[in-house]
């Protein structure tokens, strides 16, 4: 990664970004409901891990106050728009998925038939790999928001510092955080920048 600087910011249209379109509970549901379809679609995480996860959001966001339109606008257009509150989708997920743990063989766990067990010798379980996933995006959006939506009047870090302030309150090494940033984070840096709000030399 080459030097970097910090930032000049539109004040204004910074916080109405932040306030708004990077509202942090909406834009971690999206970004984390758009990488579950990328790995339904590549057949790396079961639609019903997706499903139980999914419910759990959404509910949670729901009672923390918002709109079922806010919370529609989280799930990808693939997931449809047959709902209960959530995408129908996930309910049948789950009534396929008890279906077939009543008629499977003795032995066979629920949590298998469900896909959130390894289910065989060096499977990582679903639900580790996820949070190591969700880990890695917390990295990623603490770099993008130190680096560009630190308070007026403050001293901007450099997207280098930020990524190093990250590193260091998580104790974690500084390739681990910069692949995070670029995965996680960089998609709402640029996202500034297309919007005007990030000026001056782009982040490298």
């Amino acid at each position: 990664m080459g030097k970097s600087r910090a930032p000049e910011v539109d004040e204004d249209g910074l916080y109405d970004y932040l306030s708004n379109s990077l509202d942090l509970k909406l834009v971690g549901l999206r970004n984390r409901f758009a990488e579950y379809e990328k790995l339904r679609q590549a057949e790396k995480l079961p639609v019903s891990f997706i499903a139980f996860d999914a419910l759990a959001s959404l509910l949670g966001a729901k009672i923390e106050g918002y709109s079922d339109a806010d919370l529609r606008a989280c799930w990808p257009e693939t997931w449809g728009s047959g709902e209960v509150t959530v995408p129908a989708t996930f309910l049948e997920a789950l009534g396929n998925a008890w279906m077939q743990y009543k008629v499977a063989d003795a032995g066979v766990t629920l949590g298998e038939v469900l896909g959130l067990e390894g289910g065989g010798q060096g499977r990582q379980r679903a639900i580790t790999a996820q949070r190591k996933r969700d880990q890695h995006r917390l990295y990623g959006l603490q770099v993008a928001l130190m680096y560009i939506g630190s308070s007026e009047g403050s001293t901007r870090p450099t997207l280098d510092q930020a990524i190093e302030a990250v590193a260091k309150e998580h104790c974690i090494g500084l390739e681990t955080v910069k692949t995070a940033y670029e995965k996680f984070g960089r998609p709402l840096t640029e996202g500034a920048r297309r919007r005007g709000i990030l000026k001056g030399r782009k982040t490298s």
